[in-house]
């Protein structure tokens, strides 16, 4: 089954989204700590279409050694809304399932870098960057 001109067996390159930059747009960063367990991505992507945000970038995964908890950074596109990070952050703190919301701002470079996630680590907590 092919869907779109690309086709399913064409490869895709994959963009590993720990670093956001983009010049001319309003963005902020949101890290999340959830409970690992079915809907809750699916709440906070809800909330914030809700809000009229599109998604930059998201990333979720469990917790190495603690599977019932799932972390995830994202970064949010604000441009053209008159929303500020704390309008942001305060619906998504009460989707279900959400333990905690910290907005992360850009690097002087406009950049965001996703630091809560370094270093990148496998399944048995082995390091995959020095």
């Amino acid at each position: 089954m092919s869907r779109g001109s690309g086709g399913w067996g064409e490869p895709y390159p994959y963009r590993v989204d720990r670093l956001v930059r983009a010049r001319g747009r309003r963005l902020i960063g949101i890290f999340v700590r959830a409970r690992n367990v079915p809907g809750v991505v699916a709440g906070i992507a809800e909330t914030l279409a809700e809000l009229g945000i599109n998604i930059k970038s998201i990333h979720f995964s469990p917790v190495l050694g603690r599977e019932e908890l799932s972390t995830g950074f994202m970064v949010l596109d604000l441009t053209g809304l008159t929303l500020n990070p704390d309008d942001v952050a305060e619906p998504l703190a009460r989707v279900e399932g959400v333990l905690e919301i910290s907005v992360v701002e850009p690097g002087s470079s406009g950049t965001f870098l996703d630091s809560h996630h370094f270093p990148l680590r496998g399944e048995a907590g082995e390091r995959y960057l020095p």
